[in-house]
């Protein structure tokens, strides 16, 4: 089973503070999408 793996330390990360909120909140939806569907390209659409 793939897992999606993120630094503890990220959210200090000056290249993450200039991304902001919305741009990082998008990141783990992404990427925990793509390792569950097993898909390495984007995320056509996001249904709540």
């Amino acid at each position: 089973m793939p897992w999606f793996n993120a630094d503890s330390k990220m959210h200090s990360h000056p290249k993450i503070r200039a991304a902001g909120l919305e741009a990082m909140g998008l990141w783990p939806v992404s990427g925990t999408y793509a390792a569950e569907f097993l898909t390495g390209r984007p995320v056509s659409t996001f249904r709540s």
